[in-house]
C-alpha cells in the first residue's frame, strides 16, 4: 500500500527554497576574492609543455616546466605487446621542485613489472635495472 507523505509547504515554496540555496552557493566567493586576470608575484605559470600521447603503439611521452623551477618528465612503453597476461608498462621519469631553503629537489624513478622504484639514474627503457640498484632498494 503506498504511503502518502504530507508536506506542510506547497511544492513551489520548496522548489524556490532549494533554488535560492543553490544560487547562493554558486554566487559565494570561494576563499579568494581576487580576479582571475590579476597576477601576483607568487603565481606560478607553465613555461614549457610537451605531450606525445599514446597513439596505439603503447608509447607516450610528456613533460612540463613551471616558472618556479618545478618540472616533470615521463615516458612509457608497453612491453610484451599482444602477449596475453604478459603485457606491462615500463615507465621512467623525473620530477623536481624547489625546497623551502631555495635548493631544488629532484627525484628520478622508473616502474616496470617489478613495481615502482626511485633511482638516481633510471635505466634505459626496455632494459633491466642494474642488480646493484635492485639490491640497494631491497635492502
Amino acid at each position: 500500500m503506498p504511503v502518502a507523505l504530507h508536506c506542510p509547504c506547497p511544492p513551489q515554496r520548496v522548489a524556490v527554497a532549494v533554488l535560492a540555496v543553490l544560487l547562493a552557493t554558486e554566487a559565494a566567493p570561494a576563499g579568494s576574492s581576487r580576479k582571475a586576470s590579476s597576477r601576483s608575484s607568487n603565481d606560478v605559470t607553465v613555461s614549457k609543455f610537451s605531450n606525445e600521447p599514446n597513439s596505439g603503439s603503447g608509447e607516450y611521452r610528456y613533460g612540463f616546466e613551471l616558472s618556479d623551477g618545478s618540472s616533470r618528465y615521463e615516458e612509457g612503453r608497453l612491453q610484451n605487446a599482444g602477449v596475453p597476461g604478459k603485457e606491462f608498462l615500463v615507465v621512467r621519469g623525473s620530477f623536481s621542485r624547489p625546497r623551502f631553503d631555495g635548493t631544488m629537489e629532484q627525484v628520478m624513478y622508473y616502474a616496470d613489472e617489478g613495481g615502482f622504484h626511485v633511482a638516481k639514474a633510471p635505466p634505459p627503457l626496455g632494459q633491466a635495472p642494474p642488480s646493484a640498484l635492485i639490491a640497494s632498494l631491497v635492502g
